[in-house]
């Protein structure tokens, strides 16, 4: 095979609500998308999702910036991946990196999973409710459970008394089956102040940002749950997890790519530690990769990968199916994408 022709090209996808990032909402969320194409006319697509306050020029220099570095792809052998996205970085690299994998999986007419050795089941995946009142956290608790949601994330609010208030109610209300974790990497609230609050609540992780190896003993002493570490790379793995850490905070967007999620999880495998795969507002074809990835990837203990879900416009929509409380793949090759939209 051969590269024959490579499209790139960025574009502002609209939310169905604004989400919050650092201080601000946002209505959409940026993304860039690349598409390529071998000589016997098979097709690859793929997309990277810059941080959401990239502003509109930024966004277009972007757009220049991806379309020079993939035009250097053309006349290449698409199956030497790791050679070609030695030769990239940042968003190049991952939408790249994701556009390969699925142009293999086009050539092969087959699913990724599957052409990975993985079996075609579904990924049970948690929904994340916002920081606001505990009224409001139970009803929308409730609600995502009556859809089939059988794990829950919620955002910290900052002040332990009003959080272990929310997580006791969810705890309460839903009973012990549904299951429950903690995300204060936004507000780096007490978290030892708020688990004497709530008492054994019942969580399966405490999410934090990343955070200085040295305090990690301090800060996860005497917590009723593991802390997941938020971990941007390889190095980043081997640090924290040559300072115990068990879980390791992980997002296929913010690694940049497969290739170096894969090695993260080479890594946390090694040394006995486990991932959670996470995500944020990202188009269909990139929580499909994820999903793909955590279907053949034992590291990974837990997902959040309902990102994909908050879109009202995506050319990307029906990669992979949300049902009773899991993502699944479709059964179509590569990624799953149907009829991709340029431009």
């Amino acid at each position: 095979m051969t590269i024959a022709r490579v499209d790139a090209w960025t574009k502002a996808l609209p939310l169905t609500e604004p989400v919050g990032f650092q201080g601000q909402f946002y209505g959409d969320v940026p993304v860039a998308f690349v598409r390529i194409r071998t000589e016997d006319k098979a097709a690859g697509m793929g997309c990277a999702v810059p941080a959401l306050d990239v502003s509109d020029a930024d966004l277009e220099a972007m757009g220049a910036a991806l379309t020079e570095a993939t035009a250097r792809l053309v006349g290449r052998d698409p199956l030497h991946r790791r050679a070609i996205l030695d030769e990239l970085e940042g968003p190049a690299r991952t939408a790249v990196d994701l556009a390969l994998c699925d142009l293999l999986g086009q050539a092969a007419g087959m699913p990724l999973h599957l052409l990975w050795g993985s079996a075609p089941l579904g990924v049970v995946t948690s929904r994340g409710i916002a920081p606001m009142g505990t009224g409001a956290t139970v009803s929308q608790a409730k609600a995502l459970v009556a859809e089939g949601t059988r794990a829950l994330r919620i955002e910290a609010f900052g002040d332990a008394e009003i959080d272990a208030q929310r997580l006791l109610r969810v705890r309460d209300e839903l009973g012990p089956d549904i299951g429950l974790a903690l995300h204060a990497t936004g507000t780096h609230a007490d978290l030892h102040a708020l688990c004497a609050e709530c008492g054994p609540v019942g969580l399966d992780y405490i999410a934090v940002g990343a955070i200085d190896p040295r305090r990690l003993s301090r800060l996860s002493y005497g917590l009723p749950a593991p802390l997941a570490v938020r971990c941007a790379s390889a190095d980043d793995a081997l640090r924290f997890t040559a300072a115990g850490v068990s879980l390791l905070h992980v997002s296929l967007q913010a690694v940049g790519g497969i290739a170096e999620l894969s090695t993260i999880a080479a890594i946390a495998r090694s040394r006995g530690a486990r991932l959670v795969l996470a995500a944020g507002p990202e188009p269909a074809i990139s929580i499909a990769a994820a999903t793909h990835f955590a279907l053949g990837e034992p590291a990974v203990a837990f997902a959040e990968l309902d990102g994909h879900l908050g879109f009202s416009q995506d050319p990307t929509a029906g990669c992979v199916v949300w049902t009773d409380g899991e993502l699944r793949p479709t059964e179509r090759p590569g990624l799953g994408w149907a009829k991709p939209k340029a431009g």
